[in-house]
C-alpha cells in the first residue's frame, strides 16, 4: 500500500476543509431518518468529501486499476437535540465481488490531540464489512475501547471528522476486469444508555475493477 506521509495527508485534509463551503459534498440527506425519543430528537448527518488530488472515486462509475487509491474526509454531525451514540460501517450489496473486495485495502484514521491523523485500523475491505453473520463495524464503541481511544457520544450541534483511504493493491493478481463492489457506508445512531440502534444516513460506496 502506498505510504502517504501524515504531514501531506494533514495538508490535504486542511485544504479540503477550508473550501467545504464551496465544495460539492456527497451526502446521505435523502436517506436520513430522525427518531423522536423521550423529550428530544436523535438526528445524525453523514457527509463525505473525496480529495480530488488523491485518485479515483467511490461515488461514481470510474474504473480502478491496481495502484489507484482515494482519500475521503468523513464528517459525522449531530443535528438533533439529544446526545447520540453512533457507529459507522460498510454494508455490501448481495451481489458484490468478493474477488475485488479481497484486493482493496481500507485504512481508517481519527484526529489526534495535535490535529494530525492517527491510524485506527487498516485491512482488506473484505474483512471490514457488516454482513448478516458478522458485526464488523468500521468504527464503534467496542473498537475504540480495544484501541484505547476515548469514545464519546456526539453532543447536539457537534461533529467529528475522520479520514478514510481506499487502495486497489498494486500486487493484485486476480483478473478483476468487470468486477464490481457495490455497497453503502452506513451511519447508525442510538440514544445514550439505549441499545436500540436506528439507521441515520448512508452514502454509496462503489468500485469498478479493471486491468493495468
Amino acid at each position: 500500500m502506498k505510504k502517504i506521509p501524515l504531514a501531506i495527508i494533514s495538508i490535504l485534509a486542511l485544504t479540503t476543509l477550508v473550501v467545504l463551503t464551496s465544495g460539492a459534498w456527497f451526502t446521505g440527506s435523502a436517506n436520513t431518518e430522525s427518531r423522536i425519543i423521550q423529550a428530544g430528537t436523535l438526528d445524525l448527518g453523514l457527509e463525505l468529501k473525496e480529495i480530488p488530488e488523491a485518485g479515483g472515486t467511490i461515488t461514481g462509475d470510474e474504473t480502478w486499476i491496481p495502484g489507484d487509491y482515494q482519500q475521503i474526509m468523513i464528517n459525522i454531525s449531530n443535528k438533533g437535540s439529544l446526545a447520540s451514540r453512533w457507529r459507522l460501517g460498510i454494508i455490501p450489496n448481495q451481489d458484490y465481488s468478493t474477488l475485488l473486495a479481497d484486493e482493496m485495502v481500507l485504512s481508517f484514521f481519527c484526529q489526534d490531540e495535535n490535529g494530525g491523523w492517527k491510524l485506527i485500523r487498516s485491512d482488506r475491505l473484505s474483512n471490514l464489512l457488516v454482513e448478516d453473520e458478522t458485526d464488523n463495524w468500521l468504527y464503534d464503541e467496542d473498537l475504540a475501547l480495544a484501541k484505547g481511544i476515548d469514545f464519546q457520544a456526539i453532543e447536539p450541534g457537534e461533529s467529528l471528522t475522520f479520514l478514510m483511504e481506499v487502495e486497489f493493491e498494486m500486487t493484485a493478481m486476480a483478473d478483476l476486469q468487470g468486477e464490481k463492489f457495490n455497497g453503502n457506508i452506513v451511519l447508525q445512531g442510538a440514544q445514550v444508555n439505549d441499545e436500540s440502534w436506528f439507521p441515520s444516513a448512508e452514502v454509496d460506496f462503489n468500485v469498478n475493477g479493471g486491468d493495468e
